[in-house]
């Protein structure tokens, strides 16, 4: 008898695979309204991924930190899903919480975040700072999967076994991109 006072085995995973089909709008509707945490749970799993991705692109440090931004973005956008105007996409509000949240990190540590250039050898040397913002500009000008690519393997030193394994793509499309990238920005920076 007792067994069927608690919720059923599966009721959660259901309602989320329920609530997977709902927009972004509706899901913030049930989070505010109904106060529905599995709701909630449903736009952390949708757009979790890809600002995680974000955080990394943009940051120099390791997982750990990047996973402590990710986690302060979405305390954020809880508290403030309620002034959230639907002007931009919500995925759009959630990296640009994300990017203040990388830029109050960065002043907490008082200084800019360094980036590195790994050269051709493999080398790996700091980047003097006319060079790190035309590399900043030059990447972002990359084909996007290029861009992924070269930020991940040359600026956060991740291997191409991890780098297929985030990106969903094989090592070697992981290799030809960043070869790709790496001619590309060549070109661009007249090197």
């Amino acid at each position: 008898m007792m067994g069927s006072l608690g919720p059923k085995k599966g009721t959660r995973k259901n309602a989320l695979e329920r609530l997977s089909r709902l927009s972004d709008r509706e899901l913030v509707g049930k989070t505010l309204h109904l106060g529905d945490e599995i709701a909630f749970q449903a736009l952390l799993d949708r757009h979790t991924k890809a600002v995680f991705r974000f955080i990394l692109s943009r940051m120099s440090g390791d997982v750990m930190e990047a996973e402590d931004v990710l986690q302060e973005t979405w305390i954020r956008a809880g508290r403030g899903l309620d002034q959230f105007r639907w002007r931009c996409s919500l995925r759009s509000w959630l990296i640009q919480i994300a990017l203040n949240q990388i830029k109050i990190l960065a002043r907490k540590r008082s200084s800019r975040p360094t980036l590195v250039f790994e050269d051709f050898d493999g080398m790996v040397e700091p980047a003097d700072v006319l060079t790190r913002l035309d590399l900043e500009r030059a990447t972002g000008k990359l084909p996007p999967r290029a861009r992924r690519v070269f930020r991940l393997h040359a600026l956060l030193g991740r291997k191409h076994r991890e780098i297929a394994t985030m990106l969903g793509i094989s090592e070697g499309t992981s290799k030809s991109q960043l070869f790709r990238a790496r001619i590309l920005l060549s070109e661009a920076m007249g090197t």
